[in-house]
Formats: structure tokens, sequence, C-alpha cells
């Protein structure tokens, strides 16, 4: 915390009267400044800051009153504690002084123990509010170094991950040609020595791309291509690419999905990733003879999209870990089919780009359960509607024209 000793002002017309206040608050840790006149305190109270200003209410030219209105209605001064000090103790002084912005009241004869207790509470509130504004500050900091470093990183794996991705697309196309044998026969060891290159370099440019994409939306830049998309048609294609794979690891795969659904307002090539990862996710950690199951419906405005599987399972201590970076669980037997750590993750952050939310829930050995919600119509035009519909009822009720001024009485007795 910067170290400054908080400041009093003092405003009387009577030099005698300053100087008996200030002789009194002597041994507190502050600086008193003394000036006497309405004038001259507001030129104080614009030119540095006051933990509280005692202010006498009598004074010629410019009353105590007059001063409190004028700091009020500053917004570098309104919120400085005003304490009246006078002899004037009738009720109707009292409100007319609290209804000009004081705090308190010190009556003259001034009792000095009372006078530094009420002083030394706001000196406390003062120097409690600059902590918290350095506090404040000081995170504010850290967050925007933290930021800057995010930044330097996704760009730097944006850069690498462009540059990566050339090379590879080119080992893959051409271990693709080698073993279409487009350039000559390979003997049995020789083709399975490209495969395994081909599977290797598919298996890279995966992580490359979901690595590409995680940057993109942790750096605010991937945007999403909204349109009017068919959850039914998604999945159709989704489940014609892993139709071979589960049949491969000898899975049964159910699709429950009515053909009515409507349509969403959803990135299309965003959608079938999503789809993808959780099936395939569900895919790898089923043993042979399990099986997975996609179901899907409309809840309250919502498509909700749930992916089962009959798979190995997840600790409960460890559930906290399945949307973290490159975190895998359970080293299995995966059939050739590696994890990059980044599946999981990057579904998370693009259901939530969607304005969505995924859950899950799993026990170990039984299988596990993937839960996503996705607005039917984008969240901007959901919370605009809401706004409208809350405007045109506000209206509707109060009649006020639209820019005025409205008040919301909230009661359960109408004639009330």
């Amino acid at each position: 915390m910067t170290d400054f000793r908080p400041s009093v002002l003092l405003v009387d017309d009577l030099e005698a009267n300053l100087l008996a206040i200030e002789a009194q608050l002597a041994r507190l840790n502050c600086d008193l400044v003394r000036v006497n006149s309405g004038n001259e305190a507001l030129r104080q109270l614009l030119s540095r800051n006051f933990a509280v200003m005692l202010l006498d209410v009598q004074m010629p030219q410019m009353d105590g009153y007059e001063v409190a209105r004028h700091a009020r209605n500053h917004p570098s001064t309104r919120d400085v504690p005003i304490i009246f000090v006078t002899a004037l103790d009738t009720e109707e002084h009292l409100l007319r002084g609290y209804g000009s912005g004081a705090v308190d009241y010190l009556f003259k004869p001034i009792n000095p123990s009372i006078l530094r207790s009420k002083v030394q509470v706001f000196l406390d509130l003062y120097l409690g509010r600059q902590r918290l504004t350095d506090e404040i500050e000081a995170h504010k900091k850290t967050m925007g170094d933290l930021e800057a470093a995010s930044r330097v990183k996704s760009q730097f794996i944006a850069n690498m991950s462009h540059e990566l991705r050339t090379p590879l697309n080119a080992i893959i196309g051409f271990s693709e040609l080698l073993e279409d044998e487009k350039v000559g026969n390979l003997s049995p060891s020789q083709k399975s020595c490209v495969q395994c290159v081909q599977q290797s370099g598919r298996h890279l440019l995966k992580l490359i791309n979901d690595m590409l994409d995680l940057s993109k939306i942790e750096a605010g830049r991937m945007e999403l291509a909204r349109e009017p998309t068919s959850f039914v048609a998604i999945a159709g294609q989704v489940e014609a690419v892993l139709r071979p794979l589960v049949e491969k690891r000898g899975l049964t795969f159910v699709a429950s999905i009515p053909e009515d659904l409507p349509d969403l307002s959803a990135d299309p090539v965003r959608l079938k990733q999503i789809l993808y990862n959780l099936l395939s996710n569900g895919i790898k950690f089923t043993p042979g003879g399990g099986a997975v199951r996609l179901e899907a419906q409309v809840i309250g405005g919502q498509l909700e999209v749930t992916v089962r599987d009959t798979g190995i399972g997840v600790r409960p201590e460890d559930l906290p870990l399945l949307f973290r970076e490159f975190e895998q669980l359970n080293p299995v037997q995966r059939d050739g089919m590696e994890g990059t750590g980044l599946g999981l993750v990057l579904t998370k952050r693009l259901v939530e780009l969607h304005g969505g939310s995924i859950a899950v829930a799993s026990q170990l050995g039984q299988g596990s359960t993937f839960t996503v919600l996705l607005p039917l119509e984008s969240t901007a035009s959901t919370i605009d509607g809401h706004q409208n519909e809350l405007s045109r009822r506000v209206e509707t009720t109060t009649g006020v024209a639209a820019g005025g001024a409205r008040i919301l009485v909230v009661e359960d007795d109408p004639p009330s």
C-alpha cells in the first residue's frame, strides 16, 4: 500500500475554533488542513483527497449547508464524509443537515474523546478503501501480465501450428501415394511401415489442429459461422465417419434422434466437431462388446444431446480433470486410437462459444454420460428477445414513454 497519511479538512470561520479542534485531533495519525470559508473548503476538496470534513454550519457568505450541497453535486468530492459541527441541535437543523449530505453531527461544546473517536472511524474507513484500491490495481496488473503472456503463448502456438502443418500434409500425402503403390510396388513389411508413418502423421496433425483451435479460442479469435443447422443431418454424417471404427472394435452403436428436431443456430463445422469428439471419446474407452448411444431432444428452447457409453468410466476424483488441457486418464490399450488430451477441452470451449454447457456423469467400470445443452437460437438473439419482452411488459404496465425514468414497484397486494 502507498505510504501516506490521510487528510482531514477543518472548516470554520473562527480561527479559535479551528485551533481548538486541531489541538484535540493532534494525536491522530493524519494531516489537518484548516480553512476559514466555504469557498476555500471547496477549493481544497478539489485539490486533494480527504478522509473526512468537519464543517461548521454558521458561516458568512456560504454556510455549511451550501458547502455540503456543492460537495455532493461534484463527482470528485461527493464521497467525502461530512460531519457538521454546530450548536444548533433542533430537529429542523438536523434534518436540513442530513438532507444536505451530512453523515454525522458534533454539537458544541465538543467532547474531545467523542471528536477523536468519530474522526478515527472515518480515517480507518479511508485507509481500508485505499488498501482495497491498491489491491485491485495490483490484481489488474497481474491479470494484465497473465493475459499478455497468454496472448504470446497463443500466438506462438498458432504460428508454429501453421509452420508444422505444411510439411505434415506433405508427409501424409506422399505416404498415401506410397501406400497406394502409385510410385512402385511395396513388400508387406514396407507397406506396414508406410501405414505407421501415415497414422503417426495424421495423429500429429490432429494434435496440431486441436492446439490451433484451442489457441484461437483462448485468444478470442475463434468466430462461429452460425446458420440454421440440422442436428439430424450432422449426426448422420458423424455416424457415417465413425461406423467403420465401431464395427472394427466390435461395439454396438444406437442413435435415438427424432426426425422432426428443429434446426438450431450453430456453426455446422464446429457442431460436427463437438459431436465427433464426444462419440469418438466414447468409442475409444469402451471395450469390445460394449455400446455407445446417442440421444437428442428439445427441452425448454434448448437442444439436449446425450452421449452414453458402457466403457471403463472415470473415478469421481478424476472428473474435474476431464476438461483440463493435456490430461489423459486411464492408460488403457487404445487399439491405435491415440489421444491428444485436448478433445474434451476443445469440446467444452466450443459448446460454451455456442452459449451452451456440458456436464459429465460417470462410474468406474460402468461407463460415462456426457450431456450437452445448446440454445436453439443464438445467445445474442435470445438475450435481445428477453430484453425486448421485458421492456414491452414494463411499458405496458407503467405506461411510461421510452427514455423516461421508471420506478419498479413490487407488491403482492394490488390495492397497495
